[in-house]
């Protein structure tokens, strides 16, 4: 992991660097925000199988720096709050019991994703797709749903009964690497960008997030972030 998140830094500091070092480039600064749709995948150790989450829709925004390079190539850096997690749903039934649960874990992130683009002039306007590597770091969390349980009791003499116990569940999130945490706090991976930008500096794009880190603590199991999006904003 330490090998990876290395290599996403370099790469991060390579690519700013040269972005900055550069005296034909020009900058533009602008915002942006949009929706996220936002997932897990877990795999178990041991197991081929993996297991993927219902989405969970929450937000992104934050503002970006836009070095251009002639009509075709720019770099831009991002610094964006972001929400993964994902909603999930379990039923689990035996003979004389079962248990049902629907939780939504939301976490909060500060995200820097770094682009290389390529860009398309259409008319006044501009196209542009790309893709890079991005790092983030986990601010907060939740856990908030409710599970029932569903069970038979024995009633005296000769009879059972059927008792239904709901629980609520709101808890927060804890980050970190210890067993007793819920998530590990670094998030990386890389990102891929389409999108459209109007000759008023009006701009639509849509995102899909890899992480390619295991942000569970336990050595047991294995889980990734993904997010899909869309986003407008607004490039001075």
């Amino acid at each position: 992991m330490k090998k990876k998140l290395l290599t996403i830094c370099l790469i991060i500091a390579t690519i700013t660097s040269f972005a900055q070092s550069s005296q034909k480039s020009t900058v533009a600064f602008g915002i942006k925000g949009g929706i996220n749709f936002a997932s897990l995948l877990q795999t178990e150790e041991g197991s081929s199988n993996s297991i993927s989450s219902s989405s969970l829709a929450s937000f992104q925004a934050g503002i970006f720096a836009d070095f251009k390079f002639g009509d075709s190539f720019s770099v831009q850096p991002s610094l964006l709050y972001t929400g993964k997690g994902a909603t999930d749903k379990e039923n689990v039934s035996s003979e004389g019991f079962s248990e049902s649960s629907n939780v939504k874990l939301t976490l909060n992130y500060l995200q820097l994703p770094i682009y290389a683009l390529y860009h398309k002039p259409v008319g006044n306007n501009d196209f542009f797709i790309g893709a890079g590597p991005f790092i983030a770091y986990g601010l907060s969390g939740k856990e908030k749903g409710s599970a029932t349980e569903t069970f038979e009791q024995p009633v005296p003499p000769n009879e059972e009964t059927t008792v239904t116990r709901t629980s609520a569940i709101d808890d927060k999130v804890s980050f970190g690497d210890s067993d007793t945490s819920d998530v590990k706090r670094v998030d990386y991976g890389v990102s891929a960008i389409i999108g459209f930008k109007f000759n008023n500096g009006f701009l639509i794009s849509a995102y899909y997030d890899l992480g390619l880190a295991n942000i569970a603590p336990a050595s047991d199991a294995d889980i990734k972030t993904r997010v899909f999006g869309v986003s407008v904003g607004y490039s001075f």
